[in-house]
Order: structure tokens, then C-alpha cells, then sequence
């Protein structure tokens, strides 16, 4: 699209699409943080700690243990794995989420009665955002030993994430980790006889179809339950940005307000990413910079400001990084460049001069290795 800026004003077009292509690609999830905690008593309502570093397209799984059978309710935004109890001795369960940013440093996890936990938290990097992680069937028991259940996930040999995860009943320690798994190992106790509850989990990177994690060893025996699950890694992806609607070319007058400058739209062929870091080139050439007092990445209705605004750009190169990223899905999404032209006593002199300007997107980061496609 073109504006016109005269006097103190700006002509603004959109650049038509820039698309850049896909190779198949893998690497093994990483767990990038963990954490763990216990409820320090018997109550209803159990914060959990989350990992550090939490930023957007994380993939975030609690595991929970807590005494006696008593049912488990997450939070909104969380989703259950699965949920199993021993009889009335123990119960174990699992909840994953999507990072959008906003996680904060713990969540409350509710049980129907009062009762001790202990929980472990990971943040995974890495990983595939289409599907859900894979969990198997969770086994149960009363010993020294543990026993995470084989798991055969539905797309087979790749370069997975296996997780074992195991709580218990009373105050055993745990004492050593299924043989392999020594990433990511984390264990938590509420130790009490009588209402205690204790956790451990670790990961191991194995590109198969199926795995059986084995045995962990407690310090006594206790009543368990225990489960693996499975993290697939990042689907190579082609992500492409092409040219919106754009709003027809304007003249526009100084001190007129914020308005649609172009419009361009994302979308990937599988999964989600982000948009992490992005430039906006003004135009090829002149000053148009001079009588624009801000530039920001909006979405398309406007209610949502993405990085951080610019204000009074210093050359036609915008740069824009910080606060929140561009999400990108599997379904078109169009977002809009929008500019606010300097006042009239913030414009350069001399008087009446007219700024032409065509913004288009010039460059933009991808937060996951995934393809850049378009032009």
C-alpha cells in the first residue's frame, strides 16, 4: 500500500510477500530447566514450581504425586497426560502446556481432599507443538523397584525424548534412576509416615520405536505407580510470509494518529513457531523515516502489539525484538505494519516537505529451525 505524507506527512506501501524453503530436519527435545517441590502438609490446594526461563512455544509437563487416591484438577490452560492411583495409597499424575510467556513461576494444583505431594516440573525445548506427548499405560505396585511401562508412540523411530516418571507412597527415598536415564533427573519428597508422598523422573535421548525404561530403586519398599512418556521431536517445517490486504495508499496529515501502513500474513506447513526478531525497511530510498514517529507489528485487528513499538525511527531500517513474538500456526494468520506520523512540531524543517515511504517486511528470525519460504 502507499501513503502520502505531505507537509509532514508519509506515504506508506507494503512490500508484497517475502517467502524464503524445507529440509527435513531432527534433533533430540532438550530439557532446557527443571524443577520440584512438595506441599510441606496436607492441604487441598498444592503450588507447584515451575522451571526458569519459560518463554513462548516451550513445552512445560508437571508430574504429580500425591498420597492417598485423591482426584487431581489443573489448572486452566493445562492439559492431563493421565492421572492413576494404587488403591487408596497413592496417586500419580502428569499435565502438559504450551508456553505463551505468561506462565509466571508457579501454578496451583488442586486435590479433593487434603493430602501431602511432591511434584517435578520440566521445560522442553526441541520438540514437536503438534501433538501432545505420548504416554503409556501407568503400572502399579508395592516394592523397591519402580517400573515405568514400555511405550511404542504412533511415529515411530525418531530422535525421542523418554521420560520415566515414578511417585510412591510414605518417606522412601529415591535412590537411583532407570539405567540410561540421567538427563533431567529430578526427585522431590513430602516425608511423612503417614500422608508423605514422593516423585523422581529423569529422561534419556534414544532414537526408537519403543522403549522400556526399567527399573528405579527406592531406599524401602513402598506402594508406587509409574509411567513413561515420550517427546517427539521438531517436524521440519516450511514457514511462509506473504502479502496481506493492504489498505488502499493515503495522504495523511501530521499529527493524524496511529494507522494501517500493510498487511502480511504467516503460516507454517505443520506445527507452530514464532517470530522472534523482525525488520521493517521504510523504503529504498529517501527519508521517510523523518516523519514517522512510531512503527509497530500489530495483529490484524490491532488489539495485540507484538515486540516492542519503535518510536521516532533514526533510518528506514526498523528493527524490532523483545516482548512478544509473532506466532506463527498451520492456519493463515495476517498481522499489519502500522505507523503514527509525527506532529506538526515534531517535524523537520522545512515546512511542507512530503515523505514517501513503502514499508515491507525485509528480514525476520524464526524461533525453531524451520524453513523460511516465500518472496
Amino acid at each position: 500500500m502507499s501513503f502520502k505524507l505531505k507537509l509532514s506527512l508519509i506515504l506508506i506501501t507494503l512490500f508484497s510477500g517475502l517467502s524464503i524453503g524445507s529440509s527435513a530436519w531432527a534433533a533430540f527435545p532438550s530439557i532446557a530447566a527443571t524443577n520440584s517441590g512438595n506441599s510441606g502438609g496436607n492441604v487441598t490446594s498444592h503450588t507447584v514450581n515451575l522451571p526458569s526461563g519459560i518463554s513462548s512455544g516451550n513445552l512445560l509437563i508437571v508430574s504429580f504425586s500425591n498420597d492417598g487416591s485423591d482426584t487431581v484438577t489443573w489448572p486452566s490452560g493445562w492439559t492431563g497426560l493421565f492421572s492413576t492411583a494404587n488403591g487408596t495409597a497413592n496417586r500419580l499424575s502428569a499435565a502438559y502446556r504450551i508456553a505463551d510467556g505468561s506462565e509466571g513461576t508457579t501454578i496451583t494444583v488442586t486435590t479433593s481432599g487434603s493430602q501431602g505431594s511432591a511434584h517435578t516440573s520440566y521445560r522442553i525445548t526441541g520438540h514437536y507443538s503438534g501433538a501432545a506427548p505420548a504416554v503409556g499405560t501407568a503400572a502399579t505396585g508395592s516394592s523397591v523397584n519402580p517400573d515405568s511401562p514400555s511405550l511404542t508412540p504412533s511415529w515411530g523411530a525418531e530422535d525421542t525424548l523418554w521420560l520415566s516418571v515414578y511417585g510412591w507412597d510414605s518417606n522412601a527415598s529415591n535412590s537411583s534412576y532407570p539405567t540410561n536415564y540421567s538427563l533431567g533427573q529430578v526427585t522431590n519428597l513430602y516425608n511423612q509416615t503417614v500422608h508423605g508422598a514422593g516423585i523422581a523422573s529423569a529422561g534419556y535421548n534414544l532414537n526408537a520405536s519403543s522403549q522400556d525404561p526399567g527399573t528405579a530403586t527406592l531406599s524401602a519398599t513402598e506402594t508406587w505407580v509409574a509411567n513413561t512418556l515420550a517427546i517427539r521431536p521438531m517436524v521440519a517445517s516450511n514457514i511462509t510470509l506473504g502479502s496481506g490486504t493492504d489498505p488502499s495508499g493515503a495522504t495523511v496529515a501530521p499529527g493524524s494518529g496511529i494507522r494501517d501502513a500493510g498487511a502480511f500474513t504467516l503460516q507454517s506447513t505443520t506445527g507452530t513457531d514464532t517470530v522472534s526478531a523482525l525488520t521493517v525497511t521504510l523504503a529504498g530510498s529517501g527519508t521517510p523515516y523523518s516523519g514517522i514517529g512510531e512503527v509497530r507489528i500489530t495483529s490484524n485487528d490491532g488489539s495485540i502489539t507484538y515486540f516492542s513499538a519503535v518510536t521516532n525511527p533514526s533510518s528506514n531500517t526498523v528493527s524490532f525484538s523483545g516482548g512478544t513474538g509473532i506466532p506463527i500456526t498451520a492456519t493463515q494468520t495476517q498481522f499489519k505494519i502500522r505507523i503514527t506520523p509525527k506532529t506538526h512540531a515534531n517535524m523537520p524543517v522545512p515546512a511542507g516537505a512530503s515523505y514517501d515511504s513503502s514499508p515491507y517486511v525485509s528480514d525476520w528470525t524464526l524461533a525453531n529451525p524451520n524453513t523460511k519460504v516465500g518472496s
